[in-house]
This record gives C-alpha cells, sequence and structure tokens, in this order.
C-alpha cells in the first residue's frame, strides 16, 4: 500500500510541475507544435511572426527573430524557452540563463529530430502521448503517399530569389522533398541554404523547381522560370505554400503533399 501512494505521489507531482511549467516559444513552428499537441495552456509568450494558429496571435509577444525582450520575459515570470538552432544569437541564449531563465535549443535537421522534438515538448507539457499519436498519425500519411511514388524525380528547392537561395545539405526540407518524390540534386552541397550564381543550376539533370508560395513574387518566380526552361527538358514548376513548408512542424504534411501531387500531376 504505501509503495502505491509513493508511486501515486510521484506520478502527481510530475503530471502538475508540468502542468504549471510557464514556457515561451522562440520560434513559430515551436509555437504550431504547442498547439498541434494541445500544450497551448502552458504557452505564455510567442515571438512574431506567430500567426499560426491564429489563436497564437493572443499570446504576449516576447520578441522577433533577431530581437527578445528580457523585461517581458522575466515579467512573465518565464521558467523555460525553447527554440531552434540558429534562431537567437549565442549573446541572447547567454543572457537568458544569466536570468535563470532555462533554455532548450532543437537541432532540426530532418524529420526524425522533428520527430523527437515534439516529443520532448510533449513530455515537457504532459502530452506525451498525444505528441506520440499525433507523430504516427503524420508517418501514417506519408507512408500512403510514399506507396504512390513509383520513379524519384531530380530537383531543387528555391527558398528565396533576391538573391537567389537554395536548399543543401542539413536542412529538413530534403526529407520534405524525398518524401514528395523528388530528390534534391544539392542534398550534399553545404550549408543547409546557399547563394549560388545561376551558372550553377544549368548543367545539373533538373526536373523540378519547388519553390515558395506566397513568400516569393509571383513576377520573380515567372522570370526566373522563363531563364531556366531553355536549358531543361519538361521543367516542371512546383509552388508550395510557405506557412506549410517554412517551419518545422507537424503541418509540414501539407507540404509534402503538394509536392506530391506536383510529381504526379
Amino acid at each position: 500500500m504505501r509503495r502505491f501512494l509513493v508511486l501515486v505521489f510521484i506520478l502527481t507531482s510530475n503530471f502538475l510541475f508540468c502542468q504549471s511549467l510557464r514556457f515561451a516559444s522562440l520560434s513559430p513552428s515551436i509555437t504550431e507544435i504547442f498547439y498541434e499537441i494541445g500544450s497551448e495552456d502552458s504557452l505564455i509568450g510567442v515571438v512574431t511572426p506567430d500567426n499560426h494558429p491564429q489563436d497564437a496571435l493572443k499570446k504576449e509577444i516576447v520578441g522577433s527573430f533577431n530581437y527578445l525582450n528580457f523585461e517581458k520575459i522575466y515579467a512573465l515570470k518565464i521558467e523555460e524557452c525553447l527554440t531552434i538552432e540558429g534562431m537567437q544569437s549565442n549573446e541572447d541564449i547567454s543572457r537568458l540563463k544569466k536570468m535563470n531563465v532555462r533554455v532548450t535549443i532543437y537541432k532540426v535537421e530532418n524529420l526524425e529530430e522533428m520527430y523527437k522534438m515534439i516529443l520532448d515538448i510533449g513530455e515537457k507539457t504532459g502530452k506525451s502521448e498525444v505528441a506520440k499519436k499525433e507523430i504516427d498519425i503524420f508517418k501514417e500519411k506519408i507512408e500512403i503517399l510514399s506507396r504512390k511514388i513509383k520513379k524519384f524525380k531530380n530537383g531543387i528547392f528555391v527558398a528565396g530569389l533576391d538573391p537567389l537561395v537554395l536548399v543543401g545539405r542539413g536542412s529538413y526540407l530534403n526529407d520534405v522533398m524525398r518524401k514528395g518524390g523528388v530528390l534534391n540534386v544539392f542534398e550534399n552541397n553545404p550549408p543547409s541554404y546557399f547563394s549560388p550564381p545561376l551558372e550553377f543550376i544549368i548543367g545539373k539533370d533538373i526536373e523540378i523547381i519547388i519553390v515558395l508560395k506566397g513568400e516569393i513574387e509571383e513576377k520573380k518566380i515567372s522570370t526566373f522560370t522563363r531563364t531556366l526552361k531553355p536549358f531543361f527538358k519538361n521543367l516542371k514548376i512546383i509552388k508550395v505554400d510557405a506557412d506549410c513548408v517554412a517551419r518545422p512542424s507537424l503541418k509540414l504534411i501539407e507540404a509534402i503533399d503538394e509536392i506530391h501531387q506536383g510529381v504526379l500531376n
């Protein structure tokens, strides 16, 4: 009986600990994950632009991509900040730690690392089972799509056109492309995002060009594709919603599906 009571106490204490923690998300993708696994009540502060989901706009703003409001983080009694590697400077991270605010930095270079991030957030917020379930659903949807892929096509992912920015080695977007049926010809080209001259692309075996819809102006996309088409046969352009692909979260399934549909059609 005593052992049983001790076990109940430990489990209850852990649950209450998870529920009482006050978190701040320093990355829009982490904000999305909080909502995707039902942990939004633990989320006190966010950084802009955090407009997905719309309810995130109601949260306290504690900074932006290159700025943190340390006074507000202190005033809100934030206990832990969660972010993705590269989002904040080392100086900002150090300052948070000096304020006795715990900081967790996630490295997300592929989908497996994204899954680990989601599971960790689930564990921190008492939503482990929900996190596992949502990941299983995500994987199941990918499996259904992968069965329809008969042959992978070579392609590139254009993250920007002013200047030209391509996805290279170490980006989770390589996994997104692959799951959609496209192999990035620059998957082994460091760094994760690089700006080559246009001539760098010409001569490569490219069938698919993926561009960010809503992030890059349509006029620039049209000019870019017109410039490249004379050098490639049967070149196909796939426009992917930037809101679905620019943040590593469970919303990526929508981007994978868009790429998949573009390859098949």
